[in-house]
């Protein structure tokens, strides 16, 4: 796939998604980009107050819809056998959900047992908080953190992933902290999910990164925005 035809796949799929759309709108998006893209997955982190009230109605008309991926970001205290059975159901599977930083060290490997259960080979943190990212010593303990987590996981055969937004393009120690977990992380252990809408709002451009760091990127967020 050629530059051209890749930014237009990813137009198609991202046009009009906005934060927590109604479901019903979700339709003439999926319809538009199936063409284009031999998968397409639905952050359910988009649906988050769908989910909140009813996590077995939302899989449920998401499946409808066409969907065959789903990515979590939250069980709403449904455990994992009980996702399993509702993924299982409705024709569904999940590769990746979103974990924040400090599962890797407190209850990781019940996270690993509930996500293998599940069927997940990413386990992906989204965002960093302040003090994991405000000196290039702090990014370089979050990428330690990542390596030992991701080593760990590796008798799951899941993987751990970062999650971009636009922070991750500002400086800490004259280096992009972005940057910094790229380098600083083991690639045959961690991944990344490029989101390329926030990578684009920082100023930033995806194919530098996809070419200076291949294989990196197995998983990408793309979507629109309502101004945010």
């Amino acid at each position: 796939m050629d530059r051209r035809t890749f930014l237009g796949a990813l137009g198609a799929t991202g046009a009009g998604v906005s934060a927590n759309p109604p479901i019903s709108d979700l339709r003439s998006l999926l319809s538009s980009s199936a063409e284009r893209l031999d998968k397409i997955g639905l952050q359910l982190y988009t649906l988050r107050k769908s989910m909140a009230t009813s996590v077995e109605k939302t899989l449920y008309e998401v499946a409808q819809l066409g969907y065959k991926e789903v990515e979590f970001a939250g069980y709403f205290e449904r455990p994992p056998r009980a996702i399993q059975q509702l993924l299982k159901r409705n024709g569904l599977s999940s590769p990746s959900a979103h974990v924040n930083l400090g599962t890797l060290t407190d209850g990781w490997f019940r996270t690993l047992d509930g996500a293998a259960e599940i069927g997940q080979k990413w386990l992906v943190v989204p965002s960093l908080p302040t003090a994991s990212r405000d000196s290039l010593e702090a990014v370089q303990r979050t990428a330690e953190t990542m390596n030992k987590a991701a080593e760990d996981a590796k008798p799951y055969k899941i993987r751990v992933a970062f999650h971009n937004h636009d922070i991750e393009f500002t400086d800490v120690g004259g280096r992009r902290i972005l940057d910094v977990l790229l380098e600083e992380t083991d690639p045959k252990l961690v991944d990344f999910e490029l989101d390329l809408y926030w990578i684009t709002k920082a100023g930033a451009d995806p194919f530098d990164y996809f070419a200076r760091f291949p294989k990196r990127f197995p998983l990408v967020h793309v979507k629109d925005s309502a101004g945010a």
